[in-house]
């Protein structure tokens, strides 16, 4: 099975079947001691040649962005928490408009034995 990796939701979209499911992940992290903070979102889909489309998109923000600032907590973990919040739900909302469901499809590589 092939997997095919996009970072382009218009381009997943052309790819995909429109007739199957469409899975979602959402994936966040905060690293090193509140320095850089992390939303992904990764769609999967399968194509109209059978193979595994997924699609890729990530978001990042140090603690002194200003859409991190912006929530004036004066805490840097909590702004960052805040905006990791904010950014989960637009992504989710980039899922639900594709009428995605959460969960993923996984490659299984397997080998044949002679």
């Amino acid at each position: 099975m092939i997997v095919e990796v996009v970072h382009n939701i218009n381009e997943f979209i052309g790819k995909i079947d429109p007739h199957q499911d469409v899975h979602y992940e959402i994936e966040s992290n905060i690293i090193g001691i509140g320095d850089i903070a992390y939303v992904k979102l990764t769609l999967y889909g399968v194509g109209r040649n059978a193979s595994l489309i997924k699609c890729i998109f990530a978001e990042s923000a140090k603690w002194n962005d200003k859409d991190v600032r912006k929530f004036g907590t004066k805490n840097v973990i909590k702004d960052l928490r805040l905006w990791i919040k904010e950014k989960q739900k637009e992504m989710e909302k980039i899922a639900k408009d594709l009428k995605a469901t959460p969960g993923r499809y996984d490659f299984i590589d397997y080998k044949v034995i002679r």
